[in-house]
């Protein structure tokens, strides 16, 4: 059986987007830094800009 999970063996027969990012192994390498930058880009866009205030004081109605 040859698996080749998450192309970490060697890139598809056919051309992809795995071409632009350079040749085995460093491709693996292009493929974690793209996903650390995607990440970041995602939790910068939708993070929390509150204060200091918990989730539970935030939730609390006023007496």
């Amino acid at each position: 059986v040859r698996g080749n999970y998450m192309f970490l063996s060697y890139k598809p027969d056919s051309a992809s987007l795995l071409d632009v990012l350079g040749p085995y192994p460093w491709y693996i390498l292009s493929l974690e830094g793209l996903l650390i930058t995607l990440s970041l880009m995602v939790w910068l866009l939708f993070r929390e800009k509150t204060g200091r205030k918990t989730e539970v004081e935030r939730n609390l109605p006023i007496a």
